[in-house]
């Protein structure tokens, strides 16, 4: 049936960095579930919804998001090539231009390695 984990936290860091959150995350074997919220000391609430799940061969995530990036949502496909290499592909958005990148969608490719 899976496993369910609740985390309730607070942050007494400054401005936008303190704050209390609160994460449930739902682990139902071949998906995971996860959301966060936070209420920070100063500036909105954000929050964070995503999901993994296997999908074939690899694993597929999906998010959606409410932050100082403004809206934002992604989605990516992992798959391993085997020998420890692993090839990602994904797109991201955001409605707000922050942390130098602009706002609009990204698409990004890669591969991993590990020893």
């Amino acid at each position: 049936m899976g496993s369910a984990n609740i985390s309730v936290g607070y942050d007494n860091g400054a401005a936008a960095t303190g704050g209390t959150w609160l994460g449930v995350n739902f682990n139902a074997g071949s998906a995971n579930i996860a959301v966060t919220y936070l209420k920070p000391t100063t500036g909105a609430a954000r929050y964070i919804l995503k999901t993994s799940m296997a999908m074939g061969s690899g694993n597929v995530g999906v998010f959606i998001a409410k932050d100082t990036g403004g809206n934002r949502w992604g989605v990516n496909y992992s798959q391993s090539l085997g020998g420890g290499a692993t090839a990602m592909f994904g797109a991201h958005n955001q409605t707000v231009a922050l942390n130098g990148q602009a706002a609009g969608t990204t698409l990004v490719a890669g591969v991993t390695f590990g020893f």
